[in-house]
């Protein structure tokens, strides 16, 4: 349960960060 948990969390801050990443490229 608590790997299921954290491993959610971790993807979820990766793909919050690429998403970041691709807008500042975009607005670049």
């Amino acid at each position: 349960m608590i790997t299921s948990k954290a491993t959610k969390t971790d993807l979820e801050e990766v793909l919050e960060l690429i998403h970041t990443v691709l807008i500042m490229q975009r607005l670049s």
